[in-house]
């Protein structure tokens, strides 16, 4: 029980961080886009 628990543990935190990595990666090429708009103005 505390082997499913801990191994449902490590594949939640790595969703978590794959989920982080994919929005924080979204964001920043938001980010740039808006930026490189900004200065085609």
């Amino acid at each position: 029980m505390r082997v499913a628990q801990m191994h449902f543990s490590a594949e939640t935190d790595f969703a978590i961080y794959l989920f982080s990595f994919l929005f924080i990666g979204g964001a920043t090429a938001v980010a740039v886009l808006i930026a490189y708009h900004s200065v085609q103005k």
